[in-house]
């Protein structure tokens, strides 16, 4: 093994050569640490996602029931809702944003127009 030396100010210095194969396994492990970093955030901000989602259409993840949620019944039209208000029942309208929650409740509005 050769050293190589250098002067420098009248003294002599080692010249350390960089170890390519180190250098190559670095920048692999770099990229295998950014790739599995962005993954985490990719995985955390979908979930995050989710949750937001979930809280926008009424649900509390906490008390998050789905066999609950199965269990509420489902209004096909405007006047079965109109039957159902008339009874004294009540509703709650979910769904996420721009799902079309004020247009149905438009159309509940002229059909019980429409009734009267």
């Amino acid at each position: 093994l050769l050293l190589k030396t250098q002067h420098v100010d009248g003294k002599i210095q080692l010249v350390l050569q960089a170890d390519e194969d180190m250098r190559q396994k670095i920048e692999l492990l770099q990229e295998e640490n950014q790739n599995r970093e962005a993954k985490q955030k990719h995985e955390a901000e979908g979930e995050e996602e989710r949750k937001i989602m979930l809280r926008r259409m009424g649900y509390v993840l906490e008390d998050f029931n789905l066999k609950e949620i199965e269990k509420c019944a489902v209004i096909g039209s405007a006047q079965e809702l109109l039957c159902k208000l008339g009874k004294g029942d009540f509703m709650c309208v979910i769904g996420p944003p721009a799902s079309g929650k004020t247009l149905t409740m438009f159309q509940v509005a002229s059909a019980a127009a429409r009734a009267v």
